[in-house]
């Protein structure tokens, strides 16, 4: 099965717990004051992405993979990273709330936290 590609597009104020997220490649694409509060973003994979000002609280990554991707002012709580494809990398997490989550055993080669809050988080 033919996955999606999406690439260079710019998503702002979506709800994605009302309307569907599309399972696929996002190269370059950016989500600002998006809605993601528990949607399943398995079998994605997120090349060079943005993500602005949004809820992405207890998403569900199944072999999901995230490459050179941003995160800025996000909330992230709870969320299992280590359910992810292989590894996080070359992430940048800048005025996160990551509280509850957990990167147990996830490789993180280049991954970067600034001013974020990582209140019981495991590594």
């Amino acid at each position: 099965m033919e996955r999606a590609y999406f690439e260079d597009l710019s998503f702002a104020g979506k709800d994605f717990t009302q309307e569907d997220f599309e399972q696929g490649l996002y190269e370059g694409c950016t989500f600002t004051n998006c809605l993601f509060k528990g949607v399943d973003f398995s079998f994605c994979t997120f090349l060079d992405c943005s993500f602005e000002e949004s809820d992405m609280s207890h998403v569900n990554l199944h072999d999901c993979s995230i490459q050179d991707t941003q995160f800025n002012g996000c909330k992230l709580q709870g969320i299992a990273f280590e359910d992810c494809k292989g590894a996080i990398s070359g992430g940048v997490f800048t005025d996160c709330i990551l509280n509850y989550s957990s990167f147990t055993g996830v490789s993180m080669q280049g991954t970067r936290f600034q001013n974020c809050k990582l209140e019981e988080v495991d590594f």
